[in-house]
């Protein structure tokens, strides 16, 4: 088991402003939900993939106070951190693939925040396709995470994944996001790119599929 969980369970009370504070170095979660809502406008029906444990939800729950939101992960007990009303938010042990599949053309907004740098290369394109299945017609899906760089920043985040998580964090380049986004997506189903502050190394991509061209009319012969 890498330290990391370890660690946290023995903080109690302290863990959740800590792992808030320890968050905040690195993206700014409440900039993050106003930069999609600014974009892509509100929603009824909001799906998070890789939920970790809450905290981004509960920055898309203050947001989009009219939406219900769910949030799957693959780990155990997914939104153990979450604060925020209850009402309209849940959470669900689920892979992007099943969960999409079932839930077809359910939500208006899918996000897969800082969850690719995780999950192995190969998994990558069936992850996205998962999440494009549950976007509804017209729907929008943001895809965040942290491009490489040589930079003092990029080296702490490199090292603290590594050491919480236990895994090696793979991180890509925004070519590479984009590219796979518009794999799972089509040809020019991005629509924007833009970073969450503090720091330019947190790539955020919104991406809708084109629409589908309504066959011509058929044409018939004027002749008598």
């Amino acid at each position: 088991m890498p330290p990391g969980p370890a660690i946290r369970r023995r903080l109690g009370r302290l863990e959740l402003p800590l792992v808030r504070g320890y968050r905040a170095l690195y993206v700014s979660l409440p900039a993050l939900a106003e930069r999609v809502a600014a974009r892509t406008g509100d929603h009824a029906a909001v799906l998070e993939i890789g939920c970790g444990d809450g905290q981004l939800t509960r920055a898309l729950a203050a947001r989009f106070p009219a939406a219900t939101i769910t949030g799957i992960d693959v780990l155990d007990a997914p939104g153990r951190l979450y604060d925020g009303p209850r009402e309209r938010v849940s959470f669900h042990t689920a892979a992007a693939g099943a969960f999409g599949a079932a839930h077809a053309r359910s939500f208006d907004l899918v996000l897969v925040c800082d969850v690719l740098h995780h999950a192995p290369r190969a998994e990558h394109r069936g992850l996205l396709e998962g999440a494009r299945e549950a976007l509804a017609p017209g729907g929008w899906l943001v895809v965040k995470d942290w491009r490489p760089s040589r930079t003092p920043i990029h080296a702490m985040a490199w090292a603290s994944d590594r050491w919480l998580s236990g895994q090696r964090p793979a991180f890509q380049t925004a070519g590479y996001l984009r590219e796979l986004v518009e794999g799972a997506l089509g040809e020019g189903s991005v629509r924007a790119q833009e970073h969450v502050p503090p720091w330019r190394s947190n790539v955020l991509l919104f991406a809708r599929p084109q629409a589908v061209a309504a066959a011509p009319a058929a044409r018939h012969d004027a002749r008598p």
